[in-house]
């Protein structure tokens, strides 16, 4: 098989030949479908066979912005495009940064009042058993003492699950928003491609 040079999109014309930039079948034309034919017949079945069989090759993009060779097919159907997806990109990156700090401060503050609220209860607690131990009521006093110690240890521990589930969850958000970005750059034309 012989080898072609890669296409060159950006200067194609309609008058140019497609062989260039069609790369070579995977699967020839089997020789029965062409016998008896004459040759331009031939040659416009190999065409035809080799757009329909042929390598194609792919190119994917990840992240919030399409490729450059995208970005400069925007740029050259529309000037000024490409720095306006730019510019909407760092406006979407912004925004993003902004809701996660604002997310991340509440968590913070919930999780600071709860400490200094569940200290002040635990301290009333603990103050009311020595009060009752003071009083001669040592089995109120020490169940009293027993129960603050068990209620503090099991808010501990659900707030440290909590911490992973929360963890957990954040971490799956980000996927999917990656995801979701992916999709949405995806979902943009190409323009770099010149239509056939």
């Amino acid at each position: 098989m012989e080898s072609f040079p890669p296409a060159d999109n950006s200067a194609s014309t309609e008058n140019e030949s497609t062989d260039r930039s069609t790369p070579p079948p995977i699967i020839e034309v089997p020789p029965q479908i062409l016998e008896g034919l004459p040759e331009d017949k031939r040659e416009s079945i190999r065409k035809e066979w080799q757009r329909s069989f042929g390598l194609m090759a792919v190119e994917v993009s990840s992240g919030p912005l399409p490729s450059p060779k995208v970005l400069k097919g925007y740029e050259e159907v529309l000037p000024g495009s490409a720095e306006r997806i730019l510019t909407m990109a760092e406006k979407q990156l912004d925004h993003r940064q902004k809701m996660e700090s604002a997310v991340v401060y509440q968590g913070l503050s919930q999780a600071r009042l709860g400490l200094i609220f569940g200290f002040i209860i635990l301290l009333i607690v603990v103050v009311g058993a020595i009060g009752l131990l003071l009083l001669q009521r040592t089995l109120e006093g020490f169940a009293l003492v027993i129960t603050a110690a068990v209620g503090a240890a099991a808010i501990l521990i659900r707030a440290q699950r909590r911490g992973r589930a929360e963890l957990d969850e954040n971490r799956r958000n980000l996927d999917r928003t990656e995801e979701d970005t992916d999709t949405a750059t995806a979902s943009l034309p190409d323009v770099s491609a010149p239509k056939r």
